[in-house]
């Protein structure tokens, strides 16, 4: 596979296969987007107000996602994946993970409470409900 920036540092892919791009996608989420990752997973959990405190932001997801029981039945979710879509998200899991190894935690992320476990598949799939949620509703305000 071949990573490529282009001058504002965008990134191409060229890949032999589609497992080969799942993975240096996750590779260039942790090297690029690792704090983003990381904070959306804590927001995805119900677990914003352990970092921020009791913001009313913080507290108002917070609320959200344990009313709307998003990570509910994220096991089941990915046991029912087939084996390509399990494949894909596993593969990109592992490049996540090796980037993030090859990445240096940054002052910031250091300081804070964000936890930085292996990130998995059930994580994939609790961040896009999290993001089609409240950016559905976003968009229809």
């Amino acid at each position: 596979m071949r990573i490529t920036r282009d001058g504002n540092g965008y990134p191409s892919i060229v890949a032999r296969n589609p497992y080969a791009a799942a993975w240096a996608k996750g590779w260039l989420h942790a090297q690029d987007r690792l704090g983003q990752v990381l904070l959306t997973r804590m927001a995805a959990e119900g677990r914003l107000m352990e970092l921020l405190g009791a913001q009313p932001l913080a507290r108002t997801v917070d609320r959200a996602v344990h009313l709307l029981r998003l990570p509910v039945g994220l096991d089941d979710q990915v046991a029912d994946l087939d084996e390509r879509a399990s494949r894909t998200l596993r593969t990109y899991c592992d490049g996540f993970e090796a980037g993030r190894q090859k990445r240096p935690m940054s002052r910031v992320l250091g300081w804070t409470a964000v936890e930085t476990r292996p990130y998995t598949p059930a994580d994939v799939l609790l961040s896009f409900r999290m993001l089609c949620f409240f950016g559905l509703t976003s968009f229809q305000q």
